[in-house]
């Protein structure tokens, strides 16, 4: 497997590793590629334990507009991969309507998880932010004020 092969490498080399996964409960094609299914499938357990980070990516819009319950998706994460830093990789919405809520959900969620980092990535950033005179950057930098 490609990802054990890297994950080796960098190892060897004492680089800090992270791993993306892309979360995707109830709107999977193939069962085996749901992601805790996929985790506890394919990943052997070194790598399980020697992750640096492992981030999760989420768009509501491909997966039903569904809203997990990320508190429990972390803590799940957690035991899998005990010794990594956890965050969200990357969210964000096509939706104009939508996406002013989906960043105050994103960025004001309290996770108590152990080694929680948080690390969100707005995916649509430039196209909703830049420049900063765009009224989502202007929540945006709103929400990163309240986290200081």
């Amino acid at each position: 497997m490609k990802i054990t092969q890297g994950y080796s490498v960098l190892k060897n080399q004492n680089k800090k590793i992270a791993l993306t996964l892309f979360y995707n409960e109830n709107c999977w094609e193939k069962s085996e590629n749901e992601m805790f299914y996929w985790i506890n499938n394919s990943l052997p357990d070194s790598l399980k334990s020697g992750l640096d980070y492992v981030l999760v990516s989420y768009y509501e819009d491909d997966c039903n507009n569904f809203q997990p319950d990320w508190q429990r998706v972390f803590d799940s994460l957690h035991v899998i991969f005990p010794h990594s830093k956890l965050g969200i990789g990357e969210c964000g919405t096509t939706k104009s309507s939508l996406k002013t809520s989906y960043m105050k959900r994103y960025y004001n969620m309290k996770i108590k998880t152990t080694g929680y980092i948080g690390g969100y990535f707005w995916w649509y950033f430039r196209e909703d932010c830049v420049p900063y005179t765009k009224s989502l950057w202007k929540v945006l930098n709103g929400l990163f004020s309240l986290t200081n």
